[in-house]
């Protein structure tokens, strides 16, 4: 697993918006307030386990996990 940032531009410079460990970080095709969902995902040797973060006005925020055996 290694750590993920997500930055976005503005006037300013880049801002953080989202860090999470994760072994794969997917941006996806959908959308939500404009910005596109992330997926981030992790394995054990039995479980896959998949976080789904989603744009709050600020900043991605985790939205749902889903779990399974491998």
């Amino acid at each position: 697993m290694i750590t993920f940032w997500v930055f976005r531009p503005t006037p300013h410079g880049n801002e953080l918006i989202l860090t999470a460990l994760a072994h794969d970080l997917i941006v996806k095709k959908t959308r939500w307030k404009g910005y596109r969902e992330i997926e981030m995902s992790g394995e054990t040797a039995v479980v896959m386990t998949s976080n789904l973060f989603r744009w709050d006005g600020r900043k991605y925020a985790f939205y749902r996990e889903k779990s399974g055996p491998i």
